[in-house]
């Protein structure tokens, strides 16, 4: 019984610590756009997008979905990616893209 006890609580902080995976930050995204894979630049931006709190999280993914994709039109994700690809590359690698994107969106 003692066993099943450990074992359960050594699974639960296993599990705490995959959720609660480390915030993006702007060194991460903009090594995804170094890597020239728009997957990787796609996870990026959404992995900051979902760092947000479950409100604003919806709201922005929304948005961002919603958006054109085609051509750099104003309010089209390519132009979203690229004002956050600027502040990034103004601002500490350590910045949280979550934070960015609230700003630059």
């Amino acid at each position: 019984m003692k066993k099943l006890s450990m074992f359960t609580l050594i699974l639960g902080i296993s599990m705490s610590n995959a959720v609660y995976a480390a915030d993006e930050t702007c060194a991460d995204f903009i090594g995804a756009i170094k890597s020239n894979d728009i997957k990787k630049v796609f996870n990026s931006y959404m992995s900051g997008i979902s760092d947000m709190g479950m409100v604003d999280e919806a709201e922005y993914r929304q948005r961002f979905l919603d958006a054109p994709s085609e051509g750099e039109q104003k309010h089209g994700k390519q132009w979203m990616l690229q004002r956050a690809y600027t502040k990034c590359s103004l601002s500490p690698l350590s910045t949280k893209l979550s934070d960015v994107i609230k700003v630059t969106m």
